[in-house]
């Protein structure tokens, strides 16, 4: 991925992340997250998307999380 543009004071991230669970939820996901942070102190927040493909009990499927946070 090509980097962001960084602007005074707020700096902008972006990541991919992927993931391998085992246990009763067992398979792998993949995440695609943006965060965001100025310069005051603990300001930050991000967003992401996550797409998890398995099994949970024996049950296999798959489905979409939404991950947010955020402080001021």
């Amino acid at each position: 991925m090509a980097p962001l543009e960084a602007y005074a004071g707020f700096s902008i991230g972006r990541m991919s992340i992927d993931k391998t669970f085992t246990g009763n939820l067992a398979g792998t996901s993949q995440n695609e997250m943006l965060t965001a942070m100025t310069d005051t102190p603990g300001s930050a927040g991000y967003v992401a998307t996550e797409k998890f493909v398995g099994t949970l009990k024996d049950k296999a499927d798959s489905f979409a999380l939404r991950h947010h946070a955020g402080r001021d």
